[in-house]
């Protein structure tokens, strides 16, 4: 578990920005939510099954997992898993 808040940390601290501007989507009937800001992408579904959730248009590049992330960043989110991306464009 600390090598986790420390990479949370890592890449917070690589990619400062202004919570204010981030992006927050969310489908309570599927139970997921996504937030995008500075650069970063967390995906979070508190479903207990695995399933797609969207990702928006460009590349993004998985960060950090929760899940053991097996198909690296393809296939579905692992029921309450959690998936950090970093745009391509970050360079993170």
């Amino acid at each position: 578990m600390p090598h986790w808040y420390r990479e949370l940390i890592r890449l917070r601290k690589a990619r400062p920005g202004d919570p204010a501007k981030a992006s927050v989507r969310w489908d309570t009937r599927q139970l997921w939510l996504t937030m995008t800001c500075a650069g970063q992408r967390a995906v979070f579904n508190f479903s207990p099954d695995p399933q797609e959730i969207p990702v928006p248009e460009g590349e993004w590049i998985l960060s950090l997992f929760s899940d053991g992330a097996a198909h690296g960043d393809k296939g579905p989110v692992p029921g309450h898993g959690t998936r950090i991306y970093s745009s391509a464009a970050s360079g993170i």
